[in-house]
């Protein structure tokens, strides 16, 4: 078992800190992929400022020059930057990555009725004129993540499904899972999970306690088509978990990666 954040604790209101492990994307596809929406355009200066995980997340008003994923609403569009955690309350060690006025490719999500890039480190890309893009965009967004170049290989569940979930303790193999978030207003633990040779994850084992909050994946032989090896079956759990109580207080483990 694994304790995420070693270190650092979730605790409300004292003096640790609360420490996210942001899943890593290993393409500007699946940052895509992954988010809500995807835009190129820039910073015309701050509007603000909010409050994420206990760290300031400065909100910035952005000029938007073509929407390439997603719906951002009517109106002038404001992103807030997702701050890194476990950094002795700075927010942006390494500079605020949407305070540019170059024009970038901006990958976000949304928590509530606010916009949030999609991780400290990938949730923009500088996008000079004539650059082609480094993903393929969609029309209009798929049902899930589109499929790569071998027909066997797919990714399911997009970030803002609720994750098949049992309470019960788990048995059998397991697949190592990332924290990509925590939402404490809603009382929700979004995760990843991938595929292990032959093992593609399939139910969240959750189980809360006064001082804890355990999670392992189980994982299922893969279902990669005759002919195809297992493991050319590339398959990502990406969502949510619902919890009976807020995560203030508790300590996160499992078997994480």
């Amino acid at each position: 078992m694994v304790v995420l954040g070693s270190g650092c604790g979730i605790v409300p209101g004292g003096g640790a800190e609360t420490c996210v492990d942001w899943v890593r994307f290993e393409s500007p596809q699946d940052q895509y992929d992954q988010a809500g929406i995807v835009l190129i355009g820039r910073s015309v200066g701050e509007d603000g400022e909010t409050s994420l995980y206990g760290y300031r997340a400065t909100t910035h008003r952005i000029e938007v020059e073509r929407v390439l994923k997603g719906d951002p609403g009517a109106g002038s569009l404001r992103v807030s930057s997702t701050p890194q955690t476990c950094t002795g309350g700075e927010s942006f060690p390494d500079g605020d990555p949407v305070a540019t006025d170059q024009r970038v490719i901006i990958f976000a999500t949304q928590q509530g009725t606010e916009w949030f890039t999609l991780t400290p480190a990938q949730g923009v890309l500088p996008f000079q004129q004539g650059k082609e893009f480094p993903f393929q965009p969609s029309v209009t967004p798929p049902a899930a993540p589109p499929a790569k170049t071998s027909p066997s290989i797919h990714a399911i569940t997009p970030l803002s499904n609720r994750l098949p979930t049992d309470s019960s303790p788990a048995t059998g193999e397991v697949v190592p899972w990332t924290l990509v978030r925590i939402d404490n207003e809603k009382n929700r633990i979004y995760i990843s999970a991938g595929s292990v040779g032959c093992l593609v994850p399939s139910v969240v084992h959750l189980q809360e306690t006064p001082t804890e909050i355990v999670i392992a994946v189980t994982g299922a032989p893969s279902s990669a088509s005759s002919g195809s090896p297992c493991t050319a079956q590339k398959v990502t759990l990406v969502g949510y978990v619902p919890l009976d109580s807020p995560v203030d207080g508790h300590r996160i483990v499992g078997n994480t990666a």
